[in-house]
């Protein structure tokens, strides 16, 4: 029988809010994954960022774009996805 493996999300989250019944690997495996999360979230938060500078990507977006992603930056705009373009 082939072990199912926890997802590594899932793997964190466990680790996280039950830390006694996570292996060392298994905390090991989730704090890469956080790590990896949070470099995902700077990547991102950065890109946010040059779409609000006029001097950078600010200047090829609408001024809607630029709005929605400085109230992102704040904390004040839920971000939702984007609709699905599969028929």
């Amino acid at each position: 029988m082939i072990a199912k493996k926890t997802p590594p999300e899932q793997l964190a989250l466990k680790c996280f809010t039950e830390p006694l019944s996570c292996s060392i690997s298994d905390i090991e495996r989730a704090g890469e994954t956080i790590l990896d999360v949070m470099l995902e979230n700077i990547k991102l938060r950065a890109f946010i960022r040059r779409l609000t500078h006029p001097e950078d990507l600010g200047h090829a977006v609408t001024s809607e774009v630029r709005q929605l992603a400085a109230s992102v930056l704040r904390g004040e705009q839920p971000v939702e996805a984007a609709p699905s373009t599969k028929e």
